[in-house]
């Protein structure tokens, strides 16, 4: 049987920060900060290592870790400029103040051109498309759910990790009802049954010529409450009006099983979803 697919080439723009983290996470010995200037220098470490061999610090480099001053303070007390750092590093503006704590990257190439995995506009998607999903479900459908997240609201009170737990076995149980619709294994939770196998999307990457720049931003935690919580943590992220663009291909033999027949169908679900 021919394998009926299509595809085709999508162009996103960020509409806020974005953060999409790489994992990676460096603390204070590891950027150098000119809190006056605004700017944040992430030296290359081989060239960083040439530089400190070249004026005989590489010794000296452990003072940083024992009294605990900041790299753009010890780079200072070795007479190495600002100019020199630039010549070695990634150079971030940022308007975060006078002390930045860790900071969170953003996914990046080698290069340090930053992208947004595939995986996670997937994900982004699949919310979209469950949105549309319910939007279609009987009202005693929505009614059983919607108990199911009274309760489980009720029960946490404000054990906020309880809540987050019972909210994803609430949301999982509503995924594989809705999605995982294909019957390839007997067990229904199992992701090769989900209908999202026939959607695929590839890494997004700045358009050509396009801005790579990106900011730092400090974390705020939202409690249920509505109240806001800003957090020892910056995070590294793309610039608002940042283009990428990516390719979605869509297996139709699958996805009509959850109302998508073709491309501008998965375009108009994540139009139609709040943002």
């Amino acid at each position: 049987m021919k394998l009926h697919l299509e595809s085709e080439k999508i162009e996103i723009t960020c509409l806020s920060p974005v953060h999409v983290g790489s994992g990676e996470i460096l603390n204070k010995s590891q950027y150098a900060y000119n809190s006056r200037a605004g700017k944040v220098y992430f030296p290359d470490e081989s060239k960083w290592i040439n530089l400190l061999a070249e004026r005989e610090l590489l010794s000296a480099l452990t003072t940083v870790i024992d009294t605990r001053l900041s790299l753009y303070d010890w780079c200072r007390n070795n007479r190495i400029t600002d100019t020199e750092l630039a010549q070695i590093s990634r150079v971030i503006s940022t308007e975060v103040g006078s002390e930045l704590n860790d900071i969170c990257l953003c996914m990046s190439d080698i290069s340090n051109v930053p992208y947004i995995p595939g995986s996670s506009i997937k994900g982004a998607l699949r919310t979209a498309i469950l949105h549309r999903l319910i939007g279609a479900m009987t009202t005693g459908d929505k009614q059983r759910y919607w108990q199911s997240i009274e309760q489980v609201t009720n029960t946490a009170g404000d054990r906020v990790g309880a809540l987050k737990g019972s909210l994803a076995r609430v949301i999982g149980d509503l995924e594989r009802e809705q999605l995982h619709c294909l019957n390839r294994t007997n067990r229904r939770d199992n992701a090769l049954n989900s209908a999202m196998q026939g959607l695929r999307i590839s890494d997004a990457v700045i358009v050509e010529g396009g801005n790579s720049a990106t900011c730092l931003i400090k974390k705020t935690d939202r409690h249920f409450s509505g109240t806001d919580k800003p957090m020892p943590v910056i995070r590294e992220c793309l610039v608002p009006g940042t283009k990428l663009q990516f390719t979605m291909t869509i297996e139709p033999e699958i996805t009509r099983l959850i109302g998508i027949g073709k491309i501008e169908d998965v375009l108009s679900m994540g139009g139609d979803f709040p943002q």
